[in-house]
C-alpha cells in the first residue's frame, strides 16, 4: 500500500538529510500538536484571569465610588446595595436594618416596611434633587403622627439610585420612633388620653386610628396580605406585627425613577429633566400596576410638605372624586419656583422666569390669543393631587402626554413648570375626559383642608397651621418655595419642630429633640 506523501518542505528542507520519509511525517504531526497545545494552554490561562476578576471584584465599591458606576452601571438585581455610606447621619443603623432588602412589586423596588396588611389608600411622594435628609424626616414624622398610614401604604419616589445611605437610616429611625409611639399608647389605659400627647397642639399623635376597625374592600378577591414583598417574607418592619394585638399600619416602599423609567422617555425631548418633570412618567407606570388595589391615591411631594391629618379622612369609599389646589397665583405672574436648582440657572433660564408663567412654557403666541379671562385664571398646584385611584392616574396620564407635547412645539429643550401644564389641561382641554372633569373639585388654598405657600400675603400675627380658632389645616405644603420669605419659612419650621418635641415623653422618643439640629424649647412642664 503506498504511503501517503506530506509536504514538509519547511520543516527538512532539501539540504537536510533524513535517513527515511517517516521522520518527515513525525516532525510535521509534532508540530501540529505543540500548535494545539498552546493554544489550549492560552484559552485556560484566559478563563483563570476572568474568573479571578470577576470572583475578586467587591460588588460594593461599584455603588460607593461614582467612577466605578460608568463602567459597572447599578442593577437591581442585589437590593443589598441600594443604599450607600454617607457621613450625614451620625447615629450608626443597627446591622439588622441593612441586611438584604425585599423587593417591592415584580422585582422592583425595595420594601422598608411591609405593613400588617391590605391597605385601601395610597400615597405616593417623590423627593427632587434638592430633598435634602431633614425633608425626609419631617415629612415621615408628621405622616406617621396624623394617622394616615394606619390606612394607606407610602411610596417614595427617589431621584437617585442608588439611594444614599442617611436617606436609608432616617426612614428606619422614623419607622424605629413611630413603633415607640405605638408601643407607648397600647400600654396606657383604655379611654384615657396618654400622658406623652397631652402637650401638643399642631401634630397630635392620633393613635386612635391605628387600632379602629379598618374597612377595607378590594376590587378582587384573594388574601388580605400586604400588596408589597412576597407573602412569605415576613414583615420586614423592625418590630411589626409580631401578635395579634389590633394594631394595623400600611407598608413603606421606595422606587428609584430610574427603575420606573428606565429610558428616561423625557430625555429625548427635554435638557436632562428633573424629577419634577419624571415623575409624571413614572406615576403613569406604577398606578397603571397598582389601580384594581386602591380605592384613592394622594400624590405629594416631600420638600416643604407637613401633614397634620388624616386628609383621606372625608373622602367616601366609592366617590371617584377629584380634589386640585389653586397655589393663589395668577397665569400672568412670573415664574418663581423654576425646576431648576438656583445654583445651575442660566442666563437664558433666568429671562424665561421673568415671563409670565402660561407664556413661558406656551409660548406668546398663544398666550397673545388668550381671553383676558384666562390671563385671570389661577395656577394649580402639582404639589398635592388626591381622588380615586383612577382619575388620579387619568390626571397622571395627560400630564405625561402633554408635557411631550409642549416640549415639541417649544424651541428650547429646557424643563419647564409642570402646573403651567396641569392648569392647561383643567382649563383649556377636554383630553381628561368628562367623566373625570365631572368629578374635579377646584379648591380655594387657605379655604380648604390644603394650606398652600406662599399664598396671598397676611398680617404679622397670622398662624399658618389654623384657620379658625380650633380648626387646623389637614397638609401645610410649600413653606420651602422660593417665594416664601425666610424669616416666615423659619418660624414655621421652628414651630412644628418645637411642637413635636414638647410632649412630656415624645423627647424621650426622638432623640433628635436634644440635637443641635432642633434649637428648640422643651415644654416638659
Amino acid at each position: 500500500m503506498p504511503m501517503p506523501i506530506i509536504d514538509c518542505g519547511d520543516v527538512f528542507p532539501e539540504s537536510t538529510k533524513c535517513p527515511s520519509g517517516r521522520c518527515k511525517i513525525s516532525a510535521c504531526v509534532h508540530r501540529k500538536a505543540k500548535s494545539t497545545l498552546s493554544l489550549c494552554a492560552g484559552i485556560v490561562l484566559c478563563t483563570v484571569v476572568l474568573f479571578i476578576l470577576i470572583t475578586e471584584l467587591d460588588p460594593s465599591k461599584v455603588s460607593e465610588d461614582p467612577r466605578l458606576l460608568v463602567t459597572f452601571p447599578y442593577r437591581l438585581e442585589d437590593h443589598s446595595h441600594l443604599v450607600m455610606p454617607s457621613d450625614a447621619v451620625t447615629e450608626k443603623l443597627p446591622e439588622k436594618n441593612i441586611e438584604r432588602e425585599e423587593a417591592a412589586l415584580e422585582g422592583l423596588g425595595v420594601v422598608f416596611r411591609r405593613g400588617t396588611g391590605r391597605m385601601p389608600e395610597l400615597v405616593v411622594a417623590h423627593l427632587s434633587e434638592m430633598t435634602v435628609a431633614e425633608d425626609l424626616r419631617l415629612f415621615l414624622r408628621g405622616l406617621h403622627r396624623s394617622g394616615m398610614l394606619a390606612r394607606a401604604d407610602l411610596v417614595l419616589l427617589f431621584p437617585w439610585r442608588p439611594l444614599p445611605r442617611n436617606f436609608a437610616e432616617i426612614i428606619y429611625e422614623e419607622e424605629r420612633y413611630f413603633q415607640k409611639l405605638l408601643d407607648q399608647s397600647l400600654q396606657a389605659e383604655a379611654g384615657e388620653p396618654t400622658e406623652g400627647f397631652r402637650n401638643s397642639k399642631l401634630s397630635i399623635f392620633n393613635s386612635a386610628s391605628y387600632t379602629l376597625l379598618l374597612s377595607v374592600t378590594p376590587s378582587r378577591k384573594g388574601p388580605q396580605d400586604s400588596l408589597w414583598g412576597s407573602a412569605s417574607a415576613g414583615n420586614v418592619s423592625a418590630s411589626a406585627g409580631t401578635k395579634d394585638d389590633g394594631v394595623h399600619f400600611g407598608a413603606i416602599v421606595g422606587f428609584d425613577m430610574q427603575e420606573l423609567d428606565a429610558g428616561d422617555a423625557l430625555s429625548g425631548f427635554l435638557n436632562s429633566p428633573l424629577a419634577g418633570l419624571r415623575r409624571w412618567v413614572c406615576y403613569q407606570i406604577l398606578l397603571g400596576m397598582v389601580r384594581q388595589h386602591y380605592r384613592h391615591a394622594l400624590l405629594t411631594e416631600v420638600t416643604g410638605v407637613f401633614i397634620l391629618e388624616d386628609i383621606f379622612a372625608p373622602l367616601k369609599k366609592k366617590v371617584t372624586s377629584l380634589h386640585l389646589y389653586y397655589t393663589g397665583k395668577r397665569w400672568a405672574d412670573a415664574d418663581s419656583s423654576s425646576t431648576l436648582p438656583s445654583n445651575i440657572l442660566t442666563p437664558s433660564s433666568e429671562e424665561l422666569n421673568a415671563t409670565g408663567l402660561m407664556e413661558n412654557v406656551y409660548g406668546q403666541r398663544y398666550w397673545n390669543s388668550m381671553d383676558e379671562e384666562d390671563k385671570r385664571r389661577k395656577v394649580i398646584s402639582t404639589g398635592v393631587i388626591m381622588g380615586g385611584i383612577r382619575s388620579v392616574r387619568s390626571v397622571t396620564t395627560a400630564m405625561a402626554t402633554e408635557i411631550v407635547r409642549v416640549a415639541l412645539l417649544r424651541k428650547s429643550r429646557e424643563p419647564f413648570n409642570p402646573e403651567a401644564i396641569l392648569s392647561f389641561l383643567v382649563h383649556k382641554s377636554s383630553v381628561l375626559g368628562k367623566k373625570v372633569a365631572s368629578h374635579l373639585q377646584l379648591h380655594e388654598s387657605g379655604m380648604s383642608s390644603v394650606n398652600l405657600l406662599p399664598g396671598p400675603s397676611r398680617g404679622p400675627h397670622f398662624n399658618d397651621f389654623f384657620r379658625r380658632v380650633d380648626t387646623r389645616f389637614a397638609v401645610l405644603q410649600g413653606f420651602k418655595n422660593k417665594g416664601v420669605a425666610e424669616s416666615r419659612r423659619t418660624n414655621i419650621l421652628q414651630s412644628l419642630r418645637r411642637d413635636l418635641c414638647r410632649s412630656v415623653n415624645d423627647p424621650y422618643i426622638y432623640t433628635d429633640c436634644h440635637s443641635s439640629r432642633y434649637p428648640v424649647e422643651m415644654d416638659l412642664s
